[in-house]
């Protein structure tokens, strides 16, 4: 697969389209912001944060689903005020997971060699 993420392609001069009364624009996730250098192969580049993140929510959702027995999910869901509604609290555990390193976004990048590096 490779090269990043993109949305669903479209033509026309705006730039995006029209489907089902959503308008789709074309777009390409910048991938210049890393999320993880350290333990990695120095001669490759630095891990893209934005797949950081993802990779963090996906195994949120899938430890959710699989190693969680029904009681703990009830526990959890339960402390997060949110009993008898079993969708949200897995929406908002892999929320929180996929937004954990968000402050990588900030002035943090440039606090280490890897954000100095030619992309």
């Amino acid at each position: 697969m490779g090269g990043g993420f993109a949305s669903v392609a479209v033509s026309g001069s705006s730039g995006g389209a029209e489907r089902a009364g959503v308008l789709y624009r074309r777009s390409v996730v910048d991938e210049s912001v890393w999320g993880k250098a350290r333990g990695l192969d120095p001669a490759l580049p630095p891990y893209p944060l934005v797949r950081h993140l993802l990779d963090a929510a996906a195994m949120a959702l899938h430890l959710w689903d699989v190693y969680l027995a029904e009681n703990q999910r009830v526990r959890i869901a339960d402390g997060m005020g949110l009993a008898g509604e079993p969708d949200r609290p897995r929406a908002l555990v892999g929320l929180c997971a996929g937004l954990h390193d968000i402050g990588k976004v900030s002035g943090f990048q440039f606090c280490s060699r890897p954000a100095a590096l030619p992309g």
